[in-house]
């Protein structure tokens, strides 16, 4: 029995005991990293919130300066729009009024050389007419040399319109 006594004694301090301080570091060491696990994956939320809110700023700033280039461009086209508009508009004008000055001196243009020149015209174009058809056909020759005057007048403002509106159109595009 006293070798039994010896053995346990000796087994405990020999073996026992540095296995037990080595077992109780060893599990010390382990809630360490465990605790410092937990810290750092708090810092990692910490960080990762940061990270969601530098980008939500980032995108917000970004946006704003896409807005921000939008209205300006949006602007800018709207003015060279207005100002092209105006352009055509007072050429439109001028055009208008030219032909309007131009359909008066027409309606101003005597009675007498339009009967003349309509005698000359069909005399050039029907020499052995007589007298009597020539005298019917004049006003309906006067008639028919003022409505195509107006409509002469009327195609080429409708031409020098279409052609601003497609040469500004085709500017822009």
């Amino acid at each position: 029995m006293s070798e039994f006594l010896l053995l346990t004694v000796a087994l405990d301090k020999l073996y026992f005991t540095p296995l037990g301080k080595f077992m109780d570091e060893r599990d010390a060491s382990i809630r360490a990293q465990l605790g410092d696990a937990k810290d750092m994956a708090g810092e990692v939320k910490q960080l990762e919130e940061q990270a969601a809110a530098v980008l939500k700023a980032a995108r917000a700033e970004v946006s704003a300066a896409l807005n921000q280039m939008r209205r300006e461009t949006t602007a800018e086209l709207e003015a060279s729009f207005a100002e092209e508009k105006k352009k055509v508009e007072e050429e439109l004008v001028k055009a208008l009024a030219a032909l309007e000055n131009q359909k008066e001196e027409t309606l101003k243009f005597p009675d007498s050389q339009i009967d003349l020149l309509s005698s000359e015209i069909v005399s050039k174009v029907l020499p052995s007419a007589p007298l009597i058809n020539l005298q019917l056909s004049l006003p309906l020759i006067h008639k028919h040399f003022c409505e195509n005057q107006w409509e002469l007048q009327q195609n080429l403002i409708d031409a020098v319109f279409c052609n601003y509106y497609f040469d500004f159109w085709s500017s822009i595009c």
